[in-house]
């Protein structure tokens, strides 16, 4: 304001008071922006975050806002300059105070701002004090020259340009700038220069074409000879002035970024009455001086300003105590989710451990040697039966734990309940089909053979849930998947019921356990998926994890795949082989069917604790656990059975070391994760 009063003073304005270099004057509002390149690069730039989207649709839409924002930047630029020109500076100051009511409404309408009380009482002192707390200014036109004609009403469209751009300015912001991959959901004042030097740019081209189409150009000799000090001084308050418009832009949309276009605005209209006092100080137009109503103003301007502060100190005060709230339910929920995964881990080795131990203890106590039988057990169907048919003893479990609040927001319909139903049917098939091949794989070959061939399932693990479930390896889980497999491949056990060597088969039954372990890897991948993007979105769990989605799993899949055992079981005659098996058991039929029934309960407790551990934390987190109880299933056989001098050897001691340090590297990335949610949270 105080370069533009000087530029018209020294214009020699009466010869012709107005300077009807309109065009010129929007140019110069928005030709400067070169100066901020450089600060553009000095500025530091946030990391960029690989998961935003960065598509060519996006840098589209930030293009056509630039485009869009630039030629409305260069309209209400062109419409202040005639609203200067051809209306008396009073009337131009109600008019431009509008621009206030406009960004109220529009934000409202494109932002959806939320106005409180105090905001509102902002708004209406800022307008108040606009209105009566403008200065003077030495480029309005004489009485006689006054011209009410349709440019002069064209200046109610420019404070609708400026509220529009605002709006648009917040909204590019929040909805397009902050998405690309270069400023990852990240406010940076970076993007207060990218928007500032685009949307100038834009502008500046628009006004150049208008500059030349309208002739104006010719005129600027003119308006440089008749300057009083000079063209020199002329140049250097265009300068000036030109570099004043981009600091005061910056600084506007700064605001809109870091609050919203409503308070730049505010703070935008109560600069009037420290501007009037800057005048005052500077020039002398008809005798003006810092009169009552704007000292009146310039005290409102500190009680518009502290009560839009105050708004935004609730605003923060209120985060605050949701940020703590959250902060304190995320470590209430981080514990609940440290004691849900050692339960789980307990599990699983708790159900391998009593697996081995009461198949080695059934095979003992078989006596197939006495009846001269094959040493191996062949019944395959009735092994994969065993494995899933105590599931009705999860029943009560899961009415017995809480279920959360149901969700109505969430998706419930028939679609939904229809691919959960497919769901369940494919991964107990699944189960079905790695039972049953499991058994076939421990039939016809060695123990170690089949050990070093199922070993293979955390390597399917791996690469099914990094195309199905997109799951992320760390260096720390790397070093934990190669410390497994060597463990898992030195620490196994000895198995009672592996065959004589003279009835080792490597034939097409041997080979299928390979089938085994990529039916098995796959079972678990669905199962995280499953519970990733069916389960958890159903109304009853309402995008909540819980203990009782893993029940709800285990016992909808263990019931399918005990179908389908069952009818393998039937189909092939292997139930007319049950009594036989009976009869020759070494503690008799009771033990007998207290071994099965105890398998039964021991492959579900394993069951529930896999599958939790693939709910809290990923199917390969499950599978590492799995494979780490082998070196302990061996230490335990040892402790209990006797077979072939069997010792716990230094290479067993290895994979014993080796499996704490595999699930050590594991547990040691989960708490960096949980750690860095804190971090991005604060």
């Amino acid at each position: 304001m105080l370069l533009l009063n000087f530029f018209y003073v020294q214009g020699n304005r009466e010869e012709i008071l107005q300077s009807k270099g309109t065009w010129i004057q929007a140019l110069i509002q928005n030709v400067a922006f070169p100066i901020l390149i450089p600060l553009f690069f000095i500025f530091p730039k946030p990391k960029q975050n690989q998961e935003t989207n960065n598509t060519r649709f996006l840098t589209l839409r930030l293009f056509f806002l630039y485009f869009s924002l630039g030629v409305l930047v260069a309209a209400h630029s062109k419409l202040f300059a005639l609203g200067k020109l051809y209306v008396i500076y009073g009337i131009f100051t109600l008019i431009s105070a509008t621009q206030l009511i406009f960004t109220a409404i529009f934000t409202a309408i494109i932002n959806r701002f939320k106005f409180t009380r105090w905001i509102i009482i902002s708004i209406i002192l800022t307008i108040l004090i606009y209105v009566f707390g403008s200065p003077e200014f030495g480029g309005e036109p004489n009485g006689s020259l006054e011209l009410y004609s349709i440019q002069a009403l064209l200046t109610y469209a420019a404070p609708a340009a400026f509220a529009l751009s605002l709006c648009l300015v917040q909204l590019g912001f929040e909805k397009v700038l902050v998405k690309t991959k270069r400023y990852g959901n990240k406010k940076v004042f970076r993007m207060v220069l990218e928007m500032q030097i685009c949307v100038s740019f834009v502008a500046s081209v628009v006004c150049l074409v208008g500059l030349f189409a309208s002739g104006e150009n010719k005129e600027m000799k003119g308006g440089s000879h008749r300057f009083k000090k000079g063209e020199m001084y002329y140049v250097l308050s265009l300068i000036g002035l030109a570099l004043s418009w981009q600091v005061w832009a910056v600084g506007l949309i700064g605001l809109v970024l870091y609050v919203s276009g409503v308070f730049g605005d505010v703070v935008h209209m109560c600069t009037s009455p420290l501007v009037a006092l800057f005048v005052v100080l500077a020039f002398d137009f008809m005798d003006d001086e810092f009169s009552w109503p704007r000292i009146g103003a310039l005290i409102g301007t500190s009680l518009a300003l502290g009560s839009y502060f105050y708004s935004l100190h609730k605003r923060n005060k209120k985060k605050m105590v949701e940020l703590y709230q959250i902060e304190n339910n995320i470590e209430l929920n981080q514990k609940k989710w440290w004691i849900a995964v050692a339960l789980c881990l307990f599990l699983v080795l708790l159900g391998d451990s009593l697996v081995i131990l009461l198949l080695n203890f059934f095979y003992v106590q078989d006596r197939r040697e006495d009846y001269n039988q094959d040493l191996q057990y062949k019944g395959t169907w009735m092994q994969a039966l065993i494995q899933n048919a105590a599931f009705p003893f999860l029943i009560p479990l899961y009415f017995i734990f809480p279920s959360p609040k149901p969700n109505q927001e969430t998706n419930n319909h028939r679609f939904l309940s229809f691919r959960l139903i497919v769901l369940y049917f494919v991964l107990g098939v699944l189960v079905a089909a790695h039972s049953k091949l499991y058994a076939l794989g421990k039939l016809y070959s060695s123990y170690d053979f089949f050990m070093l061939i199922s070993g293979s399932q955390l390597i399917f693990t791996l690469i099914f849930t990094a195309i199905i479930n997109r799951f992320k390896f760390t260096r720390w889980i790397i070093i934990s998947i190669i410390l497994t497999l060597v463990s898992y491949g030195f620490g196994g056990p000895v198995f009672a019921g592996e065959p004589d060597e003279s009835e080792y088969f490597y034939g097409i039954q041997a080979w299928l356990t390979f089938a085994a372990s990529v039916a098995f890897a796959l079972s678990l991948c669905l199962v995280q998926l499953g519970f990733e993007k069916l389960l958890v979105k159903t109304n009853r769990y309402g995008n909540k994890k819980v203990f009782r989605m893993v029940l709800e799993m285990q016992i909808c899949v263990s019931f399918v795949a005990s179908v389908v055992c069952l009818v393998g079981l039937f189909a092939s005659g292997e139930y007319k082989e049950l009594k036989g098996d009976s009869k020759r058991f070494k503690k008799g039929e009771t033990y007998y069917v207290l071994s099965f029934i105890g398998l039964a309960f021991s492959w579900q407790v394993w069951a529930v604790g896999l599958i939790g551990l693939v709910l809290y934390v990923s199917s390969v987190f499950g599978n590492i656990v799995h494979m780490c109880a082998s070196p302990l299933m061996a230490f335990i056989v040892v402790l209990v059975f006797d077979f072939m001098d069997d010792d716990f050897s230094w290479p067993r001691l290895g994979a014993l070391i080796g499996t704490v340090l595999a699930l050590g590297s594991y547990f040691y990335t989960l708490h960096k994760r949980n750690k860095k949610k804190m971090v991005e949270l604060n």
